[in-house]
């Protein structure tokens, strides 16, 4: 009898066991892919950001350098602007460097390439140059005034300051300015332009979003969906990326860039958010697939030295914007992406301190997000 109690407790335990172990296999398998992300440490974020402030601000001017040298524009032009504002966004986020100041500074820094004011009878709106008003200015690019008035819509809804908030509403009265009827609708790259991009498309689509989750004015989202509707029947490729633009003339430029299909996920993450209306989300999640099929097809994402690594800290927004609103689905695009971040930084390292001010921005926004993920 009692070799045959000890052969069932042993059975029973061995069962058990067995049963436990299975149950841990599946919640292994089916759990977020992020358990193995790659955290990259608030020494490399504060690095980043003291470099910025140590080797491209000047004080005297309350502006910043475009390159680390100084030598081939003195002072850097309103894109880049745009992507150091969000980038410091993101740093406030997760209470880095406690820089609230830091985004006061930089809006301050960016109203000097302001240029002109509202008059709604000549259609003359106010909106950003490209570069310096006092230093010659230049030409307003719709584009580079979302990208600011992304930056400005976070920063309101990271500190509530008001002035923020007011900034990304101008910003939208000039692009609303950049729609016309032209080739059935979209805007306008720049003023005067002759081609209309998705890059001055998506970011219009998601600043008109954002601006709705703020003020709940119908005139945003209606505009949101206008700009949505054109840029999908015109610029959306059979590969499910988008193309660059399209001219006057109808001739599309198929270029393919990552931001312009990160923009698009973000953009579709907020109206599934808006409308609770599942084909947005779907539709987000094709594009994260066929994006990383497309560019990173052996985790690779393609960049250049010449700033253009700032067109993935894009495709991030659209990953993380996905990721938190479906973590297992939106987990793989986070790994992949941050493996690759990972090992630019072990590659390159310090290195890459010298590079413009747009290649820096695009560092410390990519670094601060996958750092709050």
């Amino acid at each position: 009898m009692k070799k045959g109690k000890i052969f069932f407790i042993i059975t029973m335990i061995m069962l058990i066991s067995s049963i436990i172990f299975a149950d841990n296999l599946i919640i292994t398998q089916s759990s977020p892919a992020t358990n193995s992300l790659w955290r990259p440490s608030m020494k490399i974020i504060e690095n980043l950001a003291n470099n910025i402030e140590s080797n491209f601000y000047d004080k005297s001017e309350n502006l910043y350098y475009d390159s680390y040298d100084n030598l081939t524009n003195k002072y850097s032009y309103l894109w880049a602007m745009g992507a150091l504002f969000q980038a410091y966004d993101e740093m406030e986020e997760i209470n880095s460097l406690k820089n609230a100041l830091l985004l006061d500074k930089v809006f301050s820094s960016i109203n000097q390439y302001y240029d002109g004011t509202k008059n709604i009878t000549s259609k003359n709106y106010g909106g950003y140059d490209s570069y310096v008003v006092k230093f010659g200015g230049g030409s307003r690019y719709y584009d580079d005034n979302e990208w600011v008035g992304l930056a400005l819509a976070d920063a309101y809804n990271i500190t509530k300051n008001t002035t923020f908030l007011n900034g990304a509403e101008k910003i939208f009265d000039f692009i609303k300015n950049g729609y016309d009827d032209k080739l059935g609708g979209g805007i306008y790259w720049m003023e005067g332009g002759n081609s209309k991009n998705t890059c001055s498309n998506g970011p219009a689509i998601v600043l008109s979003l954002k601006l709705y989750q703020i003020t709940h004015k119908a005139t945003y989202l209606e505009f949101a969906q206008k700009v949505y509707k054109w840029l999908n029947a015109t610029l959306l490729s059979p590969q499910g990326v988008y193309w660059d633009h399209i001219d006057l003339n109808g001739h599309i430029g198929k270029d393919t860039f990552t931001y312009n299909t990160g923009i698009m996920i973000q953009a579709n993450v907020l109206f599934y958010e808006i409308t609770n209306d599942s084909t947005y989300l779907q539709e987000a999640k094709t594009l994260a697939q066929t994006s990383l099929n497309y560019f990173a097809p052996n985790g690779e994402f393609p960049y250049w030295d010449d700033g253009s690594f700032w067109f993935n800290a894009v495709l991030l927004r659209g990953y993380q914007s996905l990721y938190e609103v479906d973590k297992n689905d939106g987990a793989k695009y986070i790994d992949v992406f941050s493996k690759w971040a990972k090992n630019i930084w072990e590659q390159k390292g310090k290195a890459l301190e010298t590079q413009s001010l747009l290649y820096q921005a695009a560092m410390l926004e990519i670094y601060s997000r996958l750092y709050q993920l």
